[in-house]
């Protein structure tokens, strides 16, 4: 089935002749599926705002680029063009007033386009490329909560975490509060890395979902944020060095992390100050 078959059996107005699409990618600054996984209003406030007309159609649909899986965008909505205005300020931009269509909210984030463009375009008259737009997968569940892993293989960013940690998902909640354990924080901005452990009750996700404030109470990390708190902890990464059972006692965890810091050096040249 093709994208548009899909799109117009639920909404016959929306042809590819009225629309034009945002092939949403990497921007040199921050991965547009990050954005939506922070909440659909920053995603929809992060489109709005253009350096050129990029919108001047009725409709818009929005296909974000899905990192790890060339050639695979996941449906992010259709919108209504209500306006724009120019904006200036250091550089000229064009914010769009874009109203979000809700009868598509049900299949948003959870269909998968395949489309391989052959070039870097990120706007594109949809009757240019709508026969190529194949509906590939259509999830049960939205692709903003990715399934858990394993322990071995997670590797989670900032925003990922937050955007698990409120919505409290299911299979990241269960595995992550059945361990405790030692874990590392890497900062993208610097390479700088932070160990720390988790015990007791609520494991490793009780002691990660402390972190939504940017520091999760540590003094070195509290000072390396500063005033942006969240915001700057945005290229803060996790992984789990070890797991232990959160019955496993704290002297001995506090054992396994100091094991951990000398190994990484995270002491000497890392964010861990003692």
């Amino acid at each position: 089935m093709l994208l548009f078959q899909l799109l117009n059996a639920i909404d016959p107005n929306l042809t590819p002749a009225k629309t034009k699409i945002h092939l949403a990618g990497y921007n040199q600054v921050e991965e547009p599926l990050d954005v939506y996984r922070r909440g659909i209003e920053k995603w929809e406030a992060w489109q709005s705002w253009q350096n050129r007309r990029n919108f001047e159609r009725e409709f818009v649909v929005a296909l974000i680029d899905i990192p790890q899986r060339p050639g695979l965008w996941m449906f992010a909505g259709a919108y209504r063009k209500a306006g724009r205005e120019r904006r200036t300020g250091g550089t000229d931009h064009w914010y769009y007033d874009l109203p979000r269509m809700t009868a598509f909210d049900d299949i948003a984030a959870r269909v998968v386009v395949l489309f391989r463009r052959k070039d870097r375009a990120a706007y594109r008259d949809a009757e240019t490329i709508a026969d190529k737009l194949v509906v590939h997968e259509l999830s049960a569940r939205t692709l903003t909560l990715p399934a858990f892993p394993g322990y071995k293989q997670l590797h989670v960013s900032f925003s990922q975490l937050e955007a698990l940690v409120r919505a409290a998902e299911s299979s990241w909640r269960t595995a992550l509060s059945a361990v405790g354990g030692v874990y590392v924080l890497a900062d993208s901005v610097d390479g700088k890395l932070y160990v720390g452990s988790a015990y007791g009750e609520g494991g490793i996700w009780g002691r990660w979902s402390q972190y939504l404030n940017g520091h999760g109470g540590n003094v070195a990390l509290r000072e390396l944020v500063g005033a942006e708190k969240a915001k700057r902890a945005q290229t803060f990464s996790f992984a789990i060095l070890e797991t232990a059972d959160t019955s496993a006692g704290r002297d001995d965890l506090l054992a396994r992390e100091a094991h951990w810091k000398r190994v990484l050096l995270s002491r000497e040249f890392g964010h861990n100050a003692n």
